[in-house]
């Protein structure tokens, strides 16, 4: 949601946004604006400091000497090659989870003038009700735990290399663009120097995982996945859509 506020004001995001872009899915339909190349490049950074996955949620956790050790690594040719390509098309936006932890090492590269990070924070409560909604945890006391270790760890990661760098940042709490969108409008402004009206930040309530209606539809998901496929398929064959739309708003768009 926050990445699409650059794209819509001309940020340049892929070449081309079907085949460099993340899909959407059916829990973010608007798409989730990670750069393919970038994704790659990360990744790639992880293995060079002899963490072998791609994903720091879905896998082991990254090591604190394994993350520290990203920033200080030397630029390889692919990484300047990606990076040429995003300043011949500026403005630019990355958005990868993955920038938590080598934020540092691309430091180095940009054009530290013209750059500005912003930070984007949930509660640990709405980050385990997210990955309970689509599948990545049970609901158990130790997946709890473990999201918030793992939140943290990108959390702190960041502002690790934001006050190691001095670097231009803004962080904003995802609740503001609830609770306050004004703050968060400011926040921008006054930061990147974007003028946004509340129509243009595109806040939806009905993706709102932490609202009463986002609530109601993460139990409905527990006990949907504990139905039989038979059953599934029936209430999806019988139950009108606009039902199934009003409780699963994520799920049935137009």
């Amino acid at each position: 949601m926050t990445t699409s506020i650059f794209v819509r004001k001309g940020y340049f995001a892929a070449k081309e946004s079907g085949t460099d872009l993340r899909d959407g899915d059916k829990f973010n339909p608007g798409g989730y604006f990670e750069a393919r190349g970038l994704v790659e490049s990360n990744a790639a950074l992880f293995k060079r400091v002899g963490y072998d996955h791609h994903n720091t949620w879905k896998f082991d956790p990254i090591t604190e000497e394994q993350a520290a050790a990203i920033s200080d690594l030397e630029p390889v040719d692919t990484d300047v090659s990606l990076l040429k390509e995003f300043n011949d098309n500026s403005p630019w936006v990355w958005k990868d989870p993955r920038l938590c932890y080598t934020l540092g090492y691309w430091w180095q590269l940009v054009d530290q003038n013209t750059t500005c990070v912003l930070l984007l924070r949930r509660s640990d409560e709405e980050i385990f009700n997210s990955f309970q909604r689509i599948g990545l945890r049970e609901g158990s006391e130790d997946d709890r735990v473990d999201v918030e270790q793992r939140s943290w760890s990108h959390i702190n990661s960041a502002k690790r290399a934001i006050q190691d760098f001095n670097i231009p940042h803004c962080e904003i709490d995802y609740s503001k663009f609830r609770e306050d969108p004004h703050q968060v409008i400011e926040q921008i402004r006054s930061t990147i120097g974007l003028s946004l009206t509340l129509e243009d930040l595109g806040f939806r309530a009905e993706f709102d995982h932490s609202s009463g209606r986002g609530s109601r539809e993460l139990r409905l998901e527990r006990i949907s996945r504990k139905m039989p496929r038979w059953l599934v398929a029936a209430v999806k064959k019988y139950v009108p859509n606009r039902i199934l739309k009003y409780f699963f708003p994520t799920h049935y768009q137009n």
